[in-house]
């Protein structure tokens, strides 16, 4: 039996729906996860309940500090507004690197962090770096949390909730995203890095959030790495030292894309990746 699909017009109307058919009903934003469903061997529920309609949720807004974005934006939408922009660039070639084309003009952002199951999120590793936040909504008001809280605290919301917009500063910082893939772009990546840094005059670095994905189950920030490169010049040898010093910090997941040894040896050559990128917008 085929799904049902439906479109509330409200945040409201949405989680009435959640609540009123729990166990039975779930949020879906591009589902290109949930088209795989089968190949997992995953249920599907029995009602998909679509955010397409609610006002703002496919929209991008420059605030006076940063901006705020809608949870139904697409991957194919933030690639072309960030993809060759300083600020957010990771998150625009996050975007723009995720999957193939197809899969970019309809996966979205909300539905990137919302999927517990899914280690290769290419954005989330570029929403922890730049230390994004989400507003969410469930039945007893709204909330905001960073990204990161979110994320280790999915699997422990029994109530219902909605992810309303996902804001980000404008810190200055300059940042850059690299990933791997085992043979070809449009695989999801066995291991990504995601680089935001604050860089003085004399090209060292003053402040710095690294964010490393597909290694573990969920990303998170490679703050030991962080702590190291504070004051360090942007130079090539000493970053993938520093990198190679600290993989110990990591516990990789096996799995049939990669084995868990590879996923941390391609980590420094990933970060230098991302290093080498920010010092061209130095540049540039």
């Amino acid at each position: 039996m085929e799904p049902e699909v439906v479109f509330p017009t409200s945040v409201k109307e949405a989680l009435a729906i959640l609540d009123g058919h729990p166990g039975d009903a779930k949020i879906v934003g591009g589902a290109t996860w949930l088209m795989r469903a089968g190949l997992r061997g995953d249920k599907l529920p029995t009602i998909l309940v679509s955010l397409a309609r609610v006002e703002h949720f496919t929209s991008i807004s420059e605030q006076s500090k940063g901006w705020t974005i809608g949870p139904m934006v697409t991957h194919e939408d933030l690639a072309r507004r960030f993809g060759t922009a300083t600020p957010l660039r990771a998150l625009g070639q996050a975007a723009g690197l995720s999957a193939n084309p197809g899969v970019r003009r309809l996966a979205t952002l909300g539905g990137n962090i919302a999927t517990e199951s899914f280690a290769a999120a290419d954005l989330v590793p570029a929403l922890v770096a730049l230390d994004a936040s989400l507003t969410v909504a469930d039945s007893n008001g709204t909330i905001r949390f960073s990204v990161e809280d979110f994320l280790h605290g999915r699997s422990y919301r029994s109530e219902a909730c909605i992810i309303t917009g996902i804001e980000i500063e404008d810190t200055g910082y300059l940042s850059a995203h690299a990933r791997q893939t085992m043979r070809q772009a449009g695989e999801y990546p066995v291991a990504i890095v995601t680089v935001a840094a604050k860089l003085s005059q004399d090209r060292r670095i003053e402040a710095l959030r690294i964010a490393v994905g597909s290694v573990e189950p969920t990303a998170r920030r490679w703050e030991a790495l962080e702590s190291q490169l504070i004051d360090q010049a942007l130079d090539s040898a000493g970053i993938r030292a520093a990198a190679e010093a600290n993989l110990g910090v990591f516990t990789p997941r096996e799995g049939v894309d990669a084995p868990s040894w590879y996923r941390l040896e391609i980590l420094p050559h990933l970060v230098c990746a991302a290093f080498a990128e920010i010092g061209k917008q130095v540049q540039g």
